[in-house]
C-alpha cells in the first residue's frame, strides 16, 4: 500500500497534477500474479471465455487505453527470459507488424520484459506495448497495452510510461 501511495505521489509530481493519481494494477488469480504500471490509469479487466484449446484472456478498455492479458500454459518449465523470447517471436509473426529494427525491446527487470512499437491504422498511429513474463515457471504472460498516438507526441514518452512497470507473482 505504501509503495502504491509513493508511486502515486511520484506520478503526481512528474505530471504536475495535484492530488493522487491512480495507477494501473491488474490482479489475476489463476495463476496468481499482479500487473502494475504506475503511469497508466486504472483500467477494469474483464475475463473473456477462451475458445477451446486457447489461452485464458482478460480485456480492458477505458476509452483511451486498451489492455489484453493473455496467459498461456507452457509445455515445460520456463523462465521469464524464455517467455520473453517466445512472446517476441509471436509478436513479430503477427500481420502488419513493423520490421524487427523498428521494435524496441528491453528488460525492465529480471522478471519483466518490454516490447514497444507503433502501427499506423488508417490515418491514426497507434502506440503498442507488451509486458512479457513467466509466472510460477509454468505459464507465460503477455500484457498488451495500446492507445492512439497524440499529434506531435514523441514515442519515447510512451516508453517512459512503462518505467517501473512489472509483473509479479503473488
Amino acid at each position: 500500500m505504501l509503495l502504491r501511495v509513493l508511486s502515486s505521489i511520484i506520478a503526481t509530481a512528474l505530471v504536475g497534477i495535484h492530488g493522487l493519481v491512480a495507477a494501473f494494477e491488474g490482479k489475476v488469480t489463476d495463476p496468481a500474479f499482479t500487473i502494475t504500471v504506475p503511469a497508466l490509469p486504472e483500467i477494469s479487466l474483464q475475463k473473456q471465455t477462451p475458445a477451446p484449446g486457447s489461452s485464458s484472456q482478460l480485456y480492458g478498455d477505458d476509452g483511451t487505453h486498451k489492455v489484453a492479458v493473455i496467459v498461456s500454459t507452457a509445455s515445460k518449465p520456463v523462465s521469464a527470459r524464455e517467455c520473453a523470447g517466445t512472446g517476441l517471436r509471436s509478436i513479430l509473426s503477427r500481420p502488419d507488424m513493423p520490421n524487427r529494427d523498428s521494435i524496441y525491446r528491453a528488460p525492465l527487470s529480471a522478471s519483466t520484459f518490454l516490447v514497444l512499437y507503433v502501427i499506423t491504422e488508417g490515418a491514426q498511429s497507434v502506440l503498442h506495448a507488451h509486458l512479457l513474463a513467466a509466472v510460477e515457471g509454468t505459464h507465460c504472460v503477455e500484457v498488451h497495452f495500446s492507445r492512439p498516438q497524440r499529434p506531435g507526441e514523441d514515442v519515447d514518452n510512451w516508453r517512459q510510461t512503462f518505467s517501473g512497470a512489472r509483473i509479479e507473482e503473488r
